[in-house]
């Protein structure tokens, strides 16, 4: 029974050590002013001429198309925010700010990731017929990036649950702090990839969409406070409340991108 004459604490705010996407991708270079948003430039998903084609054998239509590196796709940015309130005799307003930048730090991957789901589910290619399970799940992305990245290094994405499954098959090892499948391809498992179908599929019981992609860029700018009390102090309640609010932007080149329908193990209670 509460007396009022308890002390407050607060627990300890820890950050994830590995699997995060913003610790995997790599962010957009200082330089560049991405908050209007991004064209990619991309590499293209076709390899080489072999070296012992004759060139005259193909006709320059052929060439242009072999070589095609399709259209340079457009990234939106998008904002993330958190809010917490409290009455002034309560706290006050740097006690709020502090609270919300340490959730800022541990949890804005996770909004980051789930915006990237939400473009894969719009842009990538459907690699499967139905579901794969665990023993197969890694070696199809491994084939999905052969045939769209010919030898480079690429991107899994999945849940924290699908991780766990392909952690016990043994398809994936912990390398220098980071999951890589066989083949050397990081594996990201962010709070934020939920395993949602991509456009015009449908999600069965027991299943979830993993995803491939060749790198990923991600912008993340500096989050902002409220500063005034103007900003922050609603004086008809005597309520304090810190935003924190920050823009991001997240881009890969859609024709690297495959969409691996994925059927957990069946479940059952106490196993």
């Amino acid at each position: 029974m509460a007396t009022g004459m308890e002390a407050t604490i607060e627990l300890p705010l820890r950050k994830r050590t590995r699997g995060l996407l913003i610790d995997t991708a790599d962010p957009i270079p200082n330089s560049v002013r991405w908050m209007a948003g991004v064209t990619l430039r991309p590499w293209g998903c076709s390899g080489f001429v072999p070296s012992d084609a004759d060139y005259c054998d193909y006709d320059a239509a052929e060439l242009d198309d072999f070589f095609d590196v399709g259209t340079n796709p457009v990234f939106d940015v998008f904002d993330i925010y958190n809010t917490e309130s409290c009455t002034t005799l309560d706290s006050d307003i740097t006690v709020l700010n502090g609270r919300v930048e340490a959730r800022w730090g541990v949890m804005v991957s996770e909004q980051v990731a789930a915006r990237l789901n939400v473009e894969l589910a719009a842009r990538a290619a459907v690699a499967t017929t139905g579901p794969v399970n665990t023993s197969i799940l890694v070696a199809k992305a491994e084939e999905q990036l052969a045939l769209t990245l010919h030898g480079g290094v690429g991107m899994v994405h999945m849940s924290p649950a699908a991780l766990s499954m392909v952690v016990a098959e043994g398809s994936v090892d912990l390398m220098e702090g980071q999951w890589r499948t066989p083949g050397g391809h990081l594996v990201v498992a962010d709070a934020g990839h939920t395993g949602v179908q991509p456009t015009g599929e449908t999600l069965l019981d027991g299943t979830e969409w993993v995803y491939t992609t060749g790198a990923v860029l991600y912008g993340l700018g500096e989050p902002r406070l409220p500063t005034k009390a103007t900003e922050y102090l609603d004086r008809d309640t005597n309520t304090n409340t810190a935003r924190i609010i920050g823009t991001s932007v997240v881009a890969f080149d859609p024709c690297s991108a495959s969409a691996i329908e994925y059927g957990f193990p069946d479940y059952t209670e106490g196993s």
